[in-house]
């Protein structure tokens, strides 16, 4: 069977997944912040944080950005198990679906319990 594939190169093929969606994850998840919370907060490579409410007296404060750096790593690495389990059960399109919708789901929860919204 020449088209089958070995254990070796599904093993490849999902790593090779797993390390584009985890470098998505980390380099993105600033951009949902911003787009969940409406913070201020912009990709990495246009200022990240910089803009963000945090800097601002006045205003509510982003519950992301609030986070001490091991809670907004906690945040990042629960959506990583999950795309890693995805992948592993071989549901590609959930394991791509799973960053919006798990950080959707994370920022209803941070904005609830921090009344951000209220």
């Amino acid at each position: 069977m020449p088209f089958a594939a070995s254990p070796n190169r599904r093993f490849a093929l999902k790593l090779a997944a797993f390390a584009v969606l985890a470098a998505a994850t980390w380099v993105f998840y600033i951009d949902l912040c911003g787009l969940y919370f409406q913070c201020g907060c912009r990709s990495l490579w246009a200022g990240g944080a910089a803009q963000c409410n945090i800097h601002q007296a006045h205003l509510k404060h982003c519950p992301v950005c609030m986070l001490p750096t091991y809670g907004y790593h906690s945040l990042v690495a629960t959506i990583l198990i999950a795309q890693g389990w995805l992948i592993r059960r071989e549901s590609w399109l959930w394991a791509v679906f799973s960053f919006p919708i798990l950080a959707g789901a994370q920022a209803l929860v941070l904005g609830w319990y921090r009344g951000y919204w209220s």
